[in-house]
Formats: C-alpha cells, sequence, structure tokens
C-alpha cells in the first residue's frame, strides 16, 4: 500500500517540477510584448512608478509614471556627489515631452593644501515620437553647464613660493597684505548639444537602435581677480572675458551608433557599433561610440 503511493507522489512531484521549469524557461526566454515606452534611455519616456532600473553607470527609480530620479554610484565612489532627474511633462497617446536635469559637484585637492570647487549641471528637453507601435524617432536638446571656482589665500601663496625659490619673500609680502585677502579664478562654460535617437521594435525582445549626438556650440564666462578683506568689509578687482558662442559642430565628431538591442523580462542588452563620422578635421571623443552603442541593465 506504502508503495504505490510513494510511486504516485514522486510521478506527480516530477510533474510538477517539469511544469515549473517549463514555466520558468518561459519567463526567460519568451518574447514580451511590444511596448514603445521600454527605452527610457533615448527620449522623453519615463520608468513607471515603483519599477528600478540598475546599469553599469546609473540607478534610477520611477517614483511616479511620469517622473524618476537618478544616481550615479561609479561617481559616489569617487567622491562626486549627485541627484538626477526627469518629468514626462506632456504625455499623449503619440507624443511625449520632457524636462530633465541633474548636479553633480565635488572638490578638488590641489597640492599646497589648495581646493577647487567642480559642479556639473546636466539639462536637456526631449521630444518622443510613437510613430506607430513599433517605431519610435526622439529629439531635443541638451545643455552641459560646468562651473569651476577656486580661491588661493595670498599668504598661502608667499609661503609655497619662498619653499619653492628658497628665497624668503612671504614676509615682504604679509607685510602688506591681510590674513584674508586671496586671489580667486573662475570659468562657468555652458556646451550645448544636438539629440537625435530612434528605436524600431521587430518584436517583444529585439530592436534596432540608432542614436546620434551632435555637439553644437560652447559658451561661457572666465573670470580671476584678487580679494580683499578688511574686517566685516571686503571688496574685490578683478577682470572677467566671455567665450563664444563658439560653434562645435564641423570640429567635434558627431557620434553616431547602430545597435541591436535584446530584452528579455528583466535583462537589457544591447549591442552595437560606432557608425564613421562623414566630417573633415573632425575630432572624435575617445570611446564615446562604444560606450554608447553598447549597454547593459537589469529592470525589476
Amino acid at each position: 500500500m506504502l508503495i504505490p503511493l510513494l510511486v504516485a507522489a514522486s510521478v506527480q512531484a516530477q510533474e510538477i517540477v517539469e511544469e515549473v521549469t517549463a514555466d520558468d524557461r518561459d519567463l526567460v526566454f519568451k518574447e514580451q510584448p511590444i511596448d514603445h515606452r521600454r527605452f527610457t534611455d533615448l527620449g522623453a519616456y519615463t520608468l513607471p512608478q515603483r519599477e528600478v532600473y540598475l546599469g553599469l553607470t546609473s540607478l534610477k527609480y520611477g517614483l511616479l509614471d511620469n517622473l524618476q530620479v537618478e544616481l550615479s554610484p561609479p561617481l559616489l565612489l569617487l567622491g562626486i556627489v549627485g541627484i538626477g532627474g526627469k518629468v514626462d511633462a506632456i504625455t499623449t497617446d503619440s507624443l511625449d515631452v520632457s524636462l530633465e536635469g541633474g548636479v553633480h559637484q565635488t572638490t578638488l585637492a590641489l597640492s599646497g593644501g589648495y581646493q577647487v570647487d567642480v559642479r556639473v549641471v546636466p539639462v536637456a528637453a526631449m521630444a518622443s515620437w510613437n510613430v506607430q507601435d513599433s517605431l519610435n524617432l526622439h529629439g531635443g536638446l541638451g545643455w552641459l553647464v560646468g562651473e569651476v571656482d577656486g580661491e588661493f589665500p595670498v599668504v598661502d601663496l608667499a609661503d609655497s613660493a619662498s619653499a619653492m625659490l628658497g628665497v624668503d619673500i612671504a614676509t615682504p609680502i604679509k607685510s602688506v597684505t591681510n590674513e584674508g585677502n586671496a586671489l580667486y579664478g573662475g570659468a562657468r562654460l555652458a556646451l550645448t548639444q544636438l539629440r537625435l535617437a530612434a528605436d524600431l521594435q521587430l518584436n517583444g525582445r529585439d530592436a534596432l537602435v540608432f542614436e546620434s549626438n551632435t555637439w553644437l556650440s560652447l559658451k561661457g564666462r572666465l573670470d580671476a581677480g584678487y580679494a580683499f578683506y578688511y574686517g566685516y568689509a571686503d571688496a574685490s578687482v578683478g577682470a572677467a572675458a566671455e567665450v563664444g558662442p563658439v560653434p562645435l559642430r564641423g570640429v567635434v565628431a558627431t557620434t553616431t551608433t547602430l545597435s541591436w538591442q535584446f530584452t528579455w523580462r528583466y535583462v537589457h542588452l544591447r549591442l552595437g557599433l560606432p557608425l564613421p563620422s562623414t566630417g573633415t578635421g573632425e575630432a572624435a571623443i575617445p570611446l564615446a561610440g562604444w560606450t554608447q552603442a553598447n549597454k547593459l541593465w537589469i529592470q525589476f
């Protein structure tokens, strides 16, 4: 009596294992239905609420269906603190428009104990058009604003110069300057970029992805001077120079790539190649095409 029951239980358990294994296999390999909003890195689309995007260089989280935040763990390991976000401000059946921005900053320690503050602010306005269920076109403008500021106390500079030259020039300088007086310098530069992309989804798993990013112009301001501090009063004298706008198209090569996208239930893999630039005398950004064309991320 016991043996037939054991045999029957064993057969049933084997059927359950085979069924679960088949279900797991379907979860991994079954083609997913086409979702024209699944590529959130190309244009205006954002992650669905409570979904997580974990890539090689970024971590994104969907706070709302039209709002996501982003961190960059590799930059944090380098001591660069930053956060970014994107909001899908206009959402229709076929057209979406988003605004995105962020801030990343750090302090660089120079020899002699001096410090320089660095801040980078990326901003972009993007639009995505779902031409049909399987075809999306993306485009927009991005701006990369960088700020560098440093202040160097005159007393410290005099001490450093005396040590380097072997001559005491610090004493006469200290006799005619206050402790808080300093030389300062800074730069504020803004780069403008044209972003274009398209994705053609052949099925729920495979897609063809095209990306093209062109730096259009550089504009900014440089300033330097001398700051005086006398008790509660302070003043400064210096000079500033405007830079640009300097056209970059034709100087810096457009980064254009063509990739094949594999999408499974949780894993996304994009493999591609940079396309050659047609311009002459253009300087290519090293590795930009390869990092743009090849990506791996987990979304859950």
